[in-house]
């Protein structure tokens, strides 16, 4: 079988410069979207529900796809996102 690819993890590391570690799940979205819907229901039935609680509960993480940012790419990362962001704001009024 050929390996997953996680995507993600480099945006991740680039917009938040913070360590990433993937969920055991390769279906995060439609977990997520479970999870979300689980708490919603429990806060209204039961009232103050964390949603730490849940994820604590039913989230499992892969410590083998722990990946910490490059220290250095940070302030790149940060100046490219900057530039990117004025030309967006240029080319906006076009469309």
């Amino acid at each position: 079988m050929a390996p997953r690819v996680r995507s993600g993890v480099g945006w991740l590391q680039m917009f938040f410069n913070c360590p990433v570690v993937c969920p055991e799940s390769f279906e995060a979205g439609a977990v997520g979207a479970a999870l979300q819907a689980m708490w919603c229901y429990l806060r209204q039935k039961e009232g103050n529900v964390s949603i730490s609680s849940l994820t604590d509960q039913f989230i499992a993480l892969d410590e083998t796809t722990r990946t910490e940012p490059d220290a250095s790419n940070a302030s790149r990362y940060a100046d490219i996102y900057q530039h990117y962001l004025r030309l967006n704001n240029t080319i906006r009024p076009l469309f």
